[in-house]
C-alpha cells in the first residue's frame, strides 16, 4: 500500500507530521483540548512501548456516514506520515491502526475509549486497554504451555524406562 494522494489525506498527514495531535475544527477551544491530549502521549508510549514521536491521535467533529471509514482514514494518515499508531476519535465512533499492536490491542483501546465521553480520559483508557491486551493467551496460556510441557516429559521418561 503506498501513500495516498486525496488532498484531505494530505493536509491531514501534513498536519500530524507537524503535531501528533490534531483536534478539529481548529481554534482557540481545540487547542487547550489538544494540549491536554498531548499530556496523554508520554505515559501511553510508555504503556505501549513506542516512542513518543510514534503516535498520533485526531478528533474529528464528525462522523461519517460508515464506521469502518474511520479506520480507513487512519490507515491512510498513518501510511503517510512515520507514525506507528493512528488514533482517530470521532462523535459516534473511533478508527485506528497501528503496525506494532495486534488488531486485539487496537479494538481493546477503541472499545475503552469510546466508553468515555472525555477525549482525554478516552485517550487514556484506549492505551490502558490496549497494553493490557498486549499477551493474548494471558497468564493462563503460558501456564497451560508450561503444563503440557510437563505431561510430555512425564510421559517421555516413561516410555524410555520402559525401553531399558
Amino acid at each position: 500500500m503506498t501513500a495516498s494522494t486525496d488532498p484531505l489525506i494530505m493536509e491531514l498527514a501534513d498536519k500530524i507530521n507537524i503535531d501528533q495531535v490534531l483536534v478539529m475544527p481548529e481554534n482557540a477551544e481545540s487547542q487547550a483540548l489538544s494540549l491536554e491530549l498531548e499530556q496523554v502521549l508520554p505515559k501511553m508510549a510508555q504503556e505501549l512501548n513506542l516512542e513518543v514521536e510514534d503516535i498520533a491521535f485526531i478528533a474529528l467533529d464528525f462522523t461519517p456516514e460508515h464506521l469502518p471509514e474511520l479506520r480507513d482514514l487512519a490507515q491512510d494518515l498513518q501510511l503517510s506520515t512515520t507514525r506507528e499508531l493512528v488514533v482517530i476519535r470521532a462523535p459516534g465512533g473511533a478508527g485506528s491502526v497501528s503496525t506494532v499492536l495486534s488488531r486485539a490491542q487496537i479494538e481493546a483501546g477503541e472499545a475503552a475509549m469510546m466508553a468515555s465521553p472525555d477525549y482525554v480520559a478516552g485517550l487514556k483508557f484506549y492505551s490502558e486497554a490496549a497494553a493490557a491486551h498486549d499477551n493474548p493467551v494471558g497468564d493462563w496460556g503460558i501456564a497451560s504451555g508450561i503444563g503440557t510441557f510437563g505431561v510430555l516429559m512425564v510421559f517421555a521418561l516413561a516410555t524410555w524406562r520402559s525401553f531399558r
